[in-house]
């Protein structure tokens, strides 16, 4: 039980290389713009994948340029020239974890394999694939093998496309996961965990307890910029358009403190104030109540 020996790159080059075969219609959008769009790969392949996908023919493919892709562009903070050639294959490879004995619990009793996915880019790729409409195959592809040797031998033999399974990204909705033992059968599931939680009113008053007062207020005066910085520190890296809203909203506040003449002579005021405003912000975008415990 453990990952594939091979690492997700030594995986999809000669996947791509394949599915390429006969057609010079190919994009990669990069390492930064894919953590915006969700896919690694595109293509216009020549491959006949309709059985392999369970769908009755071949989508015509798309000329990206044409597509509304503002929340993309929001995201990004920018256009940028998309490919003005027809792709009709979007894909996100995956490296699996496999499991020698199965997992019976989700049907598997022999060896079987399964890739996790996050929020956030399943999110950007359901985007994606509403915005084609069918007119493209937005998948994810990930290998029914486990060892070098099976990967050197299929890259060898021509046969990567035929030990691949690519689920839609319809097929993930809603799961965390891809659990599969073949090429076509497969399950998307989630994995549910079970926390036990102590009263609210409980909670709130040892969390008083365990701060340090002064006479009438906490001993950190730093605790609104604490509070977001911690914030920012976890929107960092993930990308939607509510993340977005927000560093909009942060360099407005920030554009609009700069134009305050006695800003430098009263910093750790103002800084205190925009740090109250942002958490004010987060909330809102979020639609969070904020309650102050004390």
């Amino acid at each position: 039980m453990g990952y594939a020996e091979f690492e997700e790159k030594e995986f999809e080059r000669p996947l791509y290389n394949q599915l390429e075969i006969g057609t010079s219609y190919v994009w990669s959008p990069g390492q930064c713009f894919e953590k915006f769009i969700g896919i690694d790969h595109s293509l216009f392949t020549l491959h006949d994948l309709s059985k392999k996908l369970g769908i009755k023919n071949m989508p015509p493919g798309v000329l990206l340029k044409k597509y509304d892709l503002g929340y993309i562009w929001k995201l990004l903070g920018r256009m940028r020239e998309l490919p003005d050639f027809r792709l009709n294959m979007f894909i996100q490879a995956k490296r699996p974890y496999e499991y020698k004995k199965g997992l019976p619990k989700y049907g598997y009793t022999k060896r079987c394999f399964k890739f996790k996915t996050s929020f956030a880019q399943q999110n950007m790729l359901e985007k994606l694939d509403d915005q084609l409409k069918g007119n493209a195959l937005v998948v994810y592809a990930a290998p029914v093998f486990s060892t070098f040797r099976e990967l050197y031998k299929f890259t060898v033999n021509k046969s990567m496309i035929d030990n691949t399974i690519f689920p839609t990204i319809e097929d993930l909705k809603g799961h965390q996961a891809w659990v599969y033992d073949s090429v076509n059968r497969g399950v998307g599931c989630s994995e549910p965990e079970e926390k036990s939680t102590e009263n609210i009113i409980n909670r709130i008053n040892d969390f008083i307890r365990d701060r340090e007062w002064t006479s009438d207020r906490f001993i950190d005066e730093n605790s609104l910029q604490r509070l977001n910085l911690s914030i920012e520190n976890t929107l960092q890296g993930t990308y939607d358009v509510h993340v977005s809203e927000y560093f909009n909203r942060k360099e407005e506040i920030h554009r609009s403190f700069r134009q305050i003449k006695s800003y430098n002579e009263n910093e750790y005021i103002m800084n205190n104030l925009i740090s109250f405003m942002l958490v004010n912000e987060f909330c809102d975008i979020y639609n969070l109540d904020w309650f102050v415990l004390g």
